[in-house]
């Protein structure tokens, strides 16, 4: 393809390989990393200019490994390539390159990766993104470079991490639901996470009750992609006929999901029940109450995070990312106590 030349769908290449379009999705992510492809929002993807230059004069001592789980970035790809495309940048701008592996759960595919030595032999560190597991991080510890954690589900205040202040959006949008009227607020997300953990202690501060039916969790192991796994997570709520006033979801495209679901149910939002999404992945056409994060800034800041220890300079070890609560179309006041059994 000539460089500046738009690069065809993922439908399209999808359909002339002969492949999913997981696996497009997957190669496109990682041509991004490499320079190799440049997206533009709102214009589409495009051949970058001097793709020779990007794919020369970057020995394999100035890379930097982008790890991230592959059921994780499937079930959220728009987000992750936000930061996955920031952090390229910010590496490029300081004459690292990125290399990006989507990894899955088992040990055997990490063997093969680790045994390529082009794959991990000469990395100076690594972004770690995405719910990978503690086996991923014990290997990439073995290479004895710095590690920069980015946007883990869990919390670890002893890690080289940039986190972003999710507690603080939980907490402003239940003191939201809370003013418009809501008692029953459920949520829709990862056990254990940091999302999960600041749902229940915003409530307790609200003096809300927790109540367990008007919660569904998400497993790494079994995850689909976003939208779908909100609307079967809304299909087995709206089965157990529990249902709150007011619901917290992980994320937007999940939030895409949930109201899907509850539109196939004929359960209107806000009306009926009010949704609120996380990350402010511009869903067209669905206004979404949303906790809104800057995903580009959160990669610009873990790359540089990242380099400056690989080239000896002090950093924080917990960086963290703002966040901001915006209002929109999908929540308010609640016209009807919970249905309960």
């Amino acid at each position: 393809y000539p460089q500046g030349k738009r690069f065809p769908a993922e439908r399209v290449l999808a359909k002339k390989f002969g492949v999913s379009r997981q696996s497009v999705r997957e190669a496109i992510a990682r041509l991004l990393s490499e320079d190799i492809l440049k997206r533009s929002t709102g214009r589409g993807t495009f051949i970058a200019e001097n793709t020779a230059a990007a794919r020369s004069g970057h020995p394999q001592s100035r890379q930097v490994g982008f790890w991230i789980n592959a059921a994780i970035f499937n079930f959220v790809q728009p987000g992750y390539n936000r930061i996955l495309t920031a952090a390229g940048d910010a590496c490029r701008d300081r004459g690292y390159r990125l290399q990006f592996h989507s990894v899955d759960e088992t040990g055997q595919s990490l063997d093969a990766i680790f045994a390529d030595d082009d794959a991990t032999g000469g990395l100076a560190g690594n972004l770690v993104v995405g719910g990978v597991n503690r086996l991923v991080l014990q290997r990439l510890d073995e290479l004895r470079s710095p590690m920069q954690l980015v946007d883990l589900l869990v919390s670890d205040p002893a890690l080289d991490a940039v986190r972003i202040d999710y507690a603080s959006g939980m907490r402003q949008a239940i003191e939201h639901l809370k003013e418009l009227g809501h008692e029953a607020v459920g949520f829709i997300g990862f056990p254990a996470s940091e999302k999960y953990e600041a749902y229940w202690l915003s409530l307790e501060a609200c003096k809300l009750p927790y109540n367990p039916r008007y919660v569904q969790l998400l497993s790494v192991s079994d995850l689909l992609p976003g939208i779908m796994a909100g609307y079967r997570s809304m299909q087995k709520m709206i089965a157990s006929q529990r249902l709150p006033t007011a619901l917290l979801v992980t994320n937007d495209y999940v939030a895409l999901g949930v109201m899907e679901a509850l539109e196939m149910a004929g359960i209107r939002a806000p009306q009926d029940i009010s949704v609120v999404g996380c990350d402010d992945l511009e869903l067209k056409g669905r206004p979404l109450t949303t906790i809104q994060v800057d995903l580009a800034e959160v990669g610009r800041l873990a790359a540089n995070a990242l380099i400056d220890r690989i080239e000896g300079a002090e950093v924080k070890k917990q960086l963290v990312v703002p966040v901001r609560f915006v209002v929109r179309e999908t929540t308010a006041p609640p016209v009807k106590a919970a249905v309960t059994a």
